[in-house]
């Protein structure tokens, strides 16, 4: 009589293969400046970059989805190996018995067991005695031995199932892995298309540029062989006080650079610089560098070097990523920009810690996403910048009146018949700006237009100087500490002068530290990357009020970067005493 020991395999390795994100094509934002056969090939693979994107989504959701599906048999599976172990814990001390009892039989069975009656009649009753104790003890353990083959039996099933669940799992990841593999080297071979689309763009926009001079990026033409210093990039800083419409990011950039050529006693040209990757630089990277790079970048101010090239500036937030643009210079790439109508060559890149006017600003959470959905309702707006979870920010309410103005439908032609509705793109491809009709209103007895919302998508970057706003914009109290503040900001190609483009705000810290560098820079900074936005910005409003209770904004690139955010219309003070800490976008 003997006992088995269990044995078990382990469970299934999880499926590891990444599946690597697909490159996002950077060319399309200079459509007017390329041949229609070179934009068709650009569309052509700016299509395919689309189905790669949703294949790998998927797939990055099958291999979620498989590997789920292992776990919960790796966890079947250490619960049958627990099983296991507990069986084994159970079989071997039995078997040690069995072994001791089947030892007692061998000597009982030696013994002599024939005797002589009645004179032996002690003995045999004792020989009897001893066989019925062993007899009894072999029933008990044959009895435990059958329920442990019960058990056995049991576990045997547990485990065939767990089994052919393990290897079929192993024959889907198999699969999976094997489109992941497939899938990845389909985006290489992307990558590589889009190095050579880039180096094809990159020379027909240098080609283009060497054929229009003084059509760059400098200010007037300067005489004489060297490049005449460039023209400021503003004249109004748009100082808190002053009552402009957009923060003093001009002024804050320039103490930035005033602050670098000072510390490195070198000559600092503040001057926007939108420079251009030579075809060169493309060829020599990576097709995975490369794919994530867009002709152009725009930069704050430019230094000299002794070799007669230049080194470019840019004024960056604190624990801003690295560039790969900048990384591409960094790495012995050049840019070549036209400043004071001479060609300058732009080998080194060089961030400029700056450009936050003040301390950290208070952050509110952004709403959730379900209030997006709201954007697109005439009803009131629910939960806007409040704390809490999902189901608050849907179901809690601002105060009693609080609304979006916006006219029904918003597409509404007859107020201004030179605005031309557009529907929501797929895609921004060009520049253009909505902006939704002046709406009516009575505050405080006084008659008066308030802006009803704004959409845009956002190509190019606007880097040049804005003019001082000094028109009058129903509501505004500039002794308050009030702005006329953009709803598409200028840098965003957003109108200077449009009243449907404006409403009042607080320069500090709505307009300044909130609405300009949590949202309009962060929307800036994409858009250089060569992924343009689309924007859609609506003011919130309570009852009548001129001034809004705040500013919704939502936007979404073209290569699938989002943000929606509510941004508080409110004074330093009542940001600080009540706590509001607002993260933007």
């Amino acid at each position: 009589m003997s006992v088995a020991v269990l044995l078990f395999a382990p469970g299934v390795a999880a499926a590891d293969t990444a599946v690597l994100a697909p490159p996002a094509p950077a060319g399309l934002a200079f459509s007017r400046q390329l041949d229609p056969q070179l934009l068709a090939e650009l569309e052509a693979i700016e299509e395919r970059v689309l189905q790669e994107q949703q294949q790998g989504r998927q797939l990055q959701q099958q291999e979620e989805q498989e590997n789920t599906k292992i776990q919960a048999n790796n966890q079947k599976s250490a619960a049958v190996r627990q099983k296991v172990t507990d069986w084994n814990a159970k079989a071997e001390p039995l078997e040690e018995q069995a072994a001791a009892l089947g030892e007692r039989i061998d000597a009982h069975n030696a013994k002599p067991n024939t005797f002589e009656l009645p004179r032996q009649q002690a003995e045999a009753d004792a020989y009897q005695a001893e066989v019925d104790e062993l007899q009894s003890e072999k029933d008990r353990i044959q009895s435990q031995q059958n329920e442990l083959d019960n058990e056995k039996s049991a576990i045997d099933g547990e485990q065939d199932q767990v089994d052919s669940e393990g290897r079929q799992l192993d024959r889907e990841k198999q699969q999976i892995e094997q489109q992941i593999t497939a899938f990845n080297q389909a985006c290489a071979m992307l990558e590589s298309q889009l190095q050579q689309l880039l180096q094809q763009v990159v020379s027909t926009l240098q080609s283009t540029a060497a054929a229009q001079p003084g059509d760059g990026a400098g200010g007037d033409q300067a005489a004489g062989g060297d490049p005449g210093r460039p023209v400021d990039a503003a004249t109004d800083n748009g100082q808190a006080g002053n009552d402009g419409g957009d923060p003093s990011s001009p002024k804050a950039t320039d103490d930035a650079l005033d602050k670098y050529g000072q510390d490195n006693d070198v000559t600092v040209y503040k001057h926007p610089a939108r420079v251009l990757l030579t075809p060169g630089t493309v060829t020599r990277l990576s097709p995975g560098a490369a794919a994530a790079l867009s002709p152009y970048h725009s930069y704050d101010g430019l230094v000299p070097n002794p070799d007669q090239t230049y080194t470019a500036l840019e004024v960056v937030a604190p624990g801003a990523r690295p560039d790969p643009f900048d990384q591409a210079i960094n790495q012995g790439g050049q840019a070549t920009v036209e400043v004071n109508g001479r060609p300058l060559v732009i080998t080194r890149v060089q961030t400029v810690p700056g450009g936050w006017p003040g301390p950290e600003p208070p952050v509110v959470p952004a709403p959730a996403p379900a209030v997006l959905a709201l954007l697109h309702d005439n009803g009131q707006i629910l939960a806007n910048g409040e704390p809490g979870t999902a189901e608050h920010q849907v179901k809690a309410k601002l105060p009693a009146g609080t609304e979006l103005a916006r006219p029904t439908p918003w597409d509404d032609t007859n107020v201004d018949p030179g605005n031309t509705p557009r529907k929501r793109p797929g895609q921004c491809t060009s520049d253009w700006q909505d902006y939704g009709p002046l709406q009516g209103t009575t505050f405080q007895n006084v008659i008066g237009k308030r802006a009803t919302g704004a959409e845009a998508c956002v190509v190019t970057v606007n880097a040049a100087p804005r003019a001082k706003l000094d028109f009058n914009l129903f509501g505004l109290d500039t002794s308050q500490g009030m702005a006329r503040c953009h709803l598409i900001g200028h840098s965003l190609n957003g109108s200077d002068s449009d009243l449907r483009n404006f409403v009042p705000c607080y320069q500090n810290p709505t307009n300044n530290s909130w609405m300009y560098w949590r949202f309009e820079y962060v929307v800036a900074k994409q858009v250089r990357s060569g992924d343009p936005v689309y924007l859609m910005v609506r003011p919130v409003y309570q009852g009548q009020d001129p001034l809004p209770v705040g500013i919704m904004g939502y936007a979404r690139s073209n290569n699938g970067w989002a943000c929606t955010t509510f941004i508080p219309n409110v004074t330093q003070g009542q940001a600080s005493s009540i706590g509001n800490r607002f993260q933007g976008c």
